[in-house]
């Protein structure tokens, strides 16, 4: 599944989004990134969510469940457990997930 990484080709491509088009103001390299990274994250999610439960060994596994669960709660020694507003994301990520896998 790994693609070989061409920076030219990815460079050049970006250099396209940053130019101006029928008049359009020229976009900044910050703004072409937060746009390709705000395009990208629900991939991205749903690939570390796979990693956290299908993961090819232990350690990966458990290292992606630490930085989901780090996300959403924080680090345990940060805040107590039992946020009402927390509970609720972690329902649906698990959620997302078993629908997701299932």
């Amino acid at each position: 599944m790994a693609r070989d990484w061409d920076p030219d080709s990815i460079k050049q491509a970006l250099d396209l989004e940053m130019h101006p088009v029928d008049g359009e103001a020229k976009r900044s390299h910050e703004d072409v990134a937060r746009t390709r990274l705000r395009e990208s994250a629900g991939l991205v999610a749903e690939g570390l969510l796979h990693t956290a439960i299908y993961g090819e060994n232990e350690s990966n596994r458990l290292k992606a469940q630490i930085w989901v669960l780090d996300r959403l709660f924080g680090r345990i020694t940060d805040q107590p457990m039992g946020d009402p507003n927390k509970d609720d994301v972690l329902r649906e990520l698990v959620n997302s997930v078993y629908n997701t896998a299932n």
